[in-house]
């Protein structure tokens, strides 16, 4: 009997995160418009070639991130979990290896009024 005790699907969206992110992506972008438009010296081609592809590299990496997300989901046959981008299948927890179960309720860290 595999039934479904509780499915959750997390995402990276706390701001501190994605503000450096951002700025990665903005001082790369900003070196790349500074050697088209400022400094367009012939020379400088190579470098232009390298941070067109570092550019095109943080594109990919932010949207990668963007989409990645925790899968967590509890049966009663075990506690499956897999980060997608990162693990392509889904590990499983039996209640075998389980050496303590506790269920609790927790405080999500956006809505936390906590301080420790």
């Amino acid at each position: 009997m595999n039934k479904l005790l509780f499915h959750e699907r997390q995402y990276f969206r706390q701001p501190a995160i994605w503000l450096l992110v951002f700025l990665t992506d903005m001082v790369v972008l900003y070196s790349l418009v500074y050697i088209i438009w400022i400094d367009n010296s012939p020379e400088d081609q190579g470098a232009l070639w390298a941070i067109a592809g570092s550019l095109l590299l943080c594109m990919v990496m932010t949207v990668m991130f963007m989409k990645t997300a925790m899968e967590t989901t509890v049966t009663t046959d075990g506690i499956s979990y897999r980060f997608t981008w990162f693990q392509r299948k889904t590990r499983v927890l039996t209640p075998a290896e389980v050496k303590r179960w506790k269920i609790r309720k927790i405080i999500p860290v956006k809505n936390s009024t906590n301080t420790m």
